[in-house]
């Protein structure tokens, strides 16, 4: 591989690391977005379990 080749391999290979890096970043950030909804709706439900025994239903 001559030189100029080898350049335009390092610099796929860069933005191949960049992309990876991102992808991870969104994956991680969209497990805590779907945990915090999970949480939110157990949140929920308990509540209207709660009213529903308070009130008498």
């Amino acid at each position: 591989m001559d030189e100029m080749g080898l350049g335009i391999f390092r610099g796929v290979l860069g933005l191949w690391k960049k992309w990876v890096k991102e992808v991870e970043a969104a994956i991680t950030l969209s497990g805590a977005m779907g945990q915090e909804e999970s949480r939110n709706l157990s949140e929920n439900i308990q509540w209207c379990i709660k009213r529903i025994f308070e009130e008498g239903y």
